[in-house]
């Protein structure tokens, strides 16, 4: 078993699943989500789906409660820190 895990194509297969997933963004994440939490985060308030609305967005960019917002907000907050695009921080 502890062959198979450093075998040159098992590591080649590991690595292209990941570049796979790493690269594949779901487009409501990228249509979305993302947008809504980044706007959460650029203009704080505890209504960030009014926010979103006075801004143009949809109302299905974010059909979830503020405990789902309050989840993804702290690595939305650190996504933004070090420059990371939204929908890789909502990926996290």
């Amino acid at each position: 078993m502890k062959t198979l895990l450093v075998h040159p194509l098992f590591l080649i297969g590991i690595a292209i699943r990941l570049a796979i997933v790493a690269g594949a963004i779901s487009q409501p994440v990228v249509d979305w989500y993302a947008p809504f939490l980044s706007t959460s985060v650029s203009q704080w308030n505890m209504d960030p789906w009014g926010v979103w609305l006075a801004h143009g967005g949809s109302p299905a960019a974010f059909p979830y409660g503020y405990v789902m917002w309050l989840v993804f907000l702290p690595l939305t907050l650190l996504g933004k820190l070090v420059g990371m695009a939204p929908e890789h921080a909502y990926a996290l």
